[in-house]
Parts: structure tokens; sequence; C-alpha cells
């Protein structure tokens, strides 16, 4: 099942990629830390026309215009442009993001950097592919030898976000942070990164990766911390492991 979604999505995200490497010619600030620009709202434009030719019955959760559908049977969940600061500043770690969703859970999702010629993807049930090739993470590594992937923009609760950054660089792990969430996910599947933290995630930067990653054999960890909510995608559990006890002693400090 779904092989036909995922078809449609193989196909439509390529064209995407086409319009997107032509280049930001406008730029509008959303907010203080965030931007979209003319191909942002182009390709998302194209990609809800596609969906509304092919499926016209589905409905479409999408980053700029339609971020409040919620979360039903048939849904496509697209990023137009996940790391718009990246692209519009000329660095190379941006990507296209879909996903599809129904009876409750991520069926299928693809993500492509154009940048870096890699189509990544995955069904339900049938693994994770880059370039058409599977995927498989069973590779032991310690947290000491990890790169991990934070955001830098601000949040509720800074001296905690400070706390789990500290509580991290003390176990040895490397933080770096890379401003695409698609990127920053499915880099675990190719060794560009080992861990990517997410803090009060949008369910677009990250249900297209979650998918891939789950079926590579990746592990997610999500936990609640006063107003921050964690989402932690990483290699395998041991990693995830040795991050929760780090968060749990974080959160206890805080607390004091």
């Amino acid at each position: 099942m779904y092989e036909r979604e995922l078809r449609f999505m193989l196909k439509t995200i390529k064209n995407c990629g086409i319009i997107a490497k032509k280049g930001a010619t406008s730029v509008t600030k959303k907010s203080k830390h965030d931007y979209v620009t003319d191909k942002d709202l182009i390709v998302e434009a194209y990609l809800i026309r596609e969906i509304k030719k092919e499926f016209p019955s589905d409905r479409i959760l999408s980053e700029e215009s339609r971020p409040l559908e919620k979360l039903k049977n048939r849904i496509w969940i697209i990023d137009p442009i996940d790391g718009t600061l990246n692209y519009m500043s000329g660095n190379p770690n941006w990507c296209i993001q879909m996903a599809f969703y129904d009876e409750g859970e991520i069926k299928a999702s693809v993500v492509y950097l154009p940048e870096f010629n890699k189509t990544i993807h995955a069904l339900k049930g049938q693994g994770a592919y880059i370039n058409n090739k599977k995927i498989i993470l069973n590779l032991h590594k310690p947290l000491d030898t990890c790169l991990i992937n934070m955001p830098t923009y601000p949040i509720k609760n800074f001296q905690l976000y400070i706390d789990l950054m500290q509580g991290l660089i003390n176990a040895g792990a490397k933080i770096r942070s890379v401003g695409s969430s698609g990127i920053e996910i499915t880099g675990i599947l190719y060794g560009y990164t080992d861990v990517n933290i997410t803090l009060n995630p949008n369910i677009w930067d990250y249900a297209p990766g979650d998918l891939i990653l789950s079926e590579a054999g990746g592990v997610k960890l999500t936990r609640k911390l006063k107003t921050v909510s964690l989402t932690v995608f990483a290699l395998n559990q041991e990693i995830a492991n040795d991050i929760n006890t780090i968060i749990e002693k974080c959160f206890r400090q805080s607390n004091k």
C-alpha cells in the first residue's frame, strides 16, 4: 500500500528542486528569527496544486499557508524549503520535505537535498533508502564521538537548554547546528550527524525524517520538561539512553 503516493512524491519533489535552485528573488521577514522567500511560496503552491490534481479529496498541512490542519486520515505534510535562512544565504544545507499521513501514522515520506543530489525516502514497513540504496543503522558508537545537532534559536526556559548543552559537552559530545531539521534527522543515515535534538518541534520539520529514521533502525525519544518539548532522534538506543540520562540530570538540577 501507498506505493502510488510514494511514486508521486518522488516525481514531484524533484521538480520542486528545479524551481528552488533558480534562487530566491525576494525575502520576507515572518518573525525576528524566521524568513520566507518567494521560492518557499512558489514551491508550496506547486506542491499543493499537484496534490490536488492527483489526490483531489486529500487534505494538506503546510508550513507557509496551511499550518493549522489537524492530523486525520489522508493528509499531506509538506515543508517547501526546510532551512530557508541557509537557502537564502547560499548555504547548501537545505531540503524539500514531504510526508503522507493516514490511519494514525506516517505511511510514506521523502526528503530531497538538491545541492547534494540526495533523495531519501521511506515507505512504512519497507525500509529507508538513499538514492534507492537501502540503509540499515546498526552502528555501535559511544556518545563521546557523536556529533549532536541542536537549534540556536531562543526558547522558553533558556537555562534548561544551556544546562542540557553543557551536560552533553561534559559527556564528550560535539554540538553543531546545521539549520535544517530534515538534513539533521536524515543525515544520521549517511554519517552527516549522529543525533538531532529538536525543541518544541513543528510537525512539518520532523515528520518526513521521523519515518525515514525509524525505517532505517534509528531511535526517537520524546520528553516534556517544563515548557520545553524535546524530541531526540538518535543513531541507536545506546546513544538515546545516554542522552536521556543527561536530560534527567538537567531536569533535576533545574528544579533544585
